[in-house]
């Protein structure tokens, strides 16, 4: 892991945005913090094992979008931002966009930005990016894997049954 990286990674996991989720329920069995960390550790795993096969993928880029994909959960009950559900699940992407570019400035890329705000798709277009792709199916993967209890215990940083 390269300098730049690891420095990025600091900034979103020490941010005051990241704090905020720490502790919040989310998919009835973990917390926001631990589901973003799920699912980054799960997408460098799609993405180590799609690499063996010459998949062209920044690594990078896709790790700092997973890590800030739902940044922008930190403001769900805050009606003014979220008026309803349907709002938080089509909108808080772009609200992650917001605070990742508040932590990252123009670190972040315009391609992790379309990332980030597509990895609710099919409720919204496809992203343009392999790398979208697998936020996507992480994402979906830990969901998945969060409202089941998480009872193998395999993934780690969620509650213990």
């Amino acid at each position: 892991m390269n300098d730049k990286l690891k420095q990025e990674i600091s900034l979103i996991l020490r941010s005051d945005v990241f704090s905020r989720l720490k502790g919040q329920t989310h998919h009835i069995n973990t917390t926001l913090d631990r589901h973003i960390i799920s699912v980054a550790l799960v997408c460098k795993r799609i993405s180590s094992f799609l690499k063996r096969f010459n998949a062209g993928i920044n690594e990078d880029e896709l790790i700092i979008a997973a890590l800030c994909h739902d940044l922008g959960m930190s403001d769900r009950h805050d009606k003014k931002v979220f008026p309803t559900h349907r709002d938080l699940a089509l909108k808080h992407g772009e609200r992650s966009v917001y605070y990742a570019r508040e932590i990252l400035g123009l670190a972040f890329t315009e391609r992790e930005e379309d990332i980030v705000k597509q990895h609710m798709f099919p409720m919204l277009r496809p992203p343009r990016s392999i790398e979208g792709w697998i936020l996507i199916t992480a994402d979906k993967f830990c969901t998945v894997w969060d409202f089941l209890g998480c009872a193998l215990n395999r993934l780690p940083f969620h509650k213990k049954s």
